[in-house]
């Protein structure tokens, strides 16, 4: 369950590094076994931003799974 939001950060402050972005695509290609609301709280805990962003990230992880050394994550879908 995603409730404590204390250390996540607006999505205004979260900037999309080259190795943030490597950390989502290796996250979302390498977990196959976590729930989805299981995996945006652990992106959104230690990538450190908010539902939103979470949300948008975790709608990629069907992509990301069928294809996983291909995978880019598609950071112009986040809305950043």
């Amino acid at each position: 369950m995603l409730t404590d939001n204390r250390n996540i950060h607006s999505r205004k402050n979260w900037t999309p590094t080259q190795e943030k972005i490597d950390w989502i695509e290796s996250s979302l290609t390498n977990d196959e076994n976590s729930t989805d609301e299981e995996l945006m709280e652990y992106l959104m805990r230690e990538g450190e931003f908010d539902k939103e962003v979470g949300i948008m990230i975790i709608r990629q992880r069907d992509r990301a799974l069928l294809d996983p050394f291909t995978f880019q994550l598609d950071i112009e879908g986040l809305n950043l």
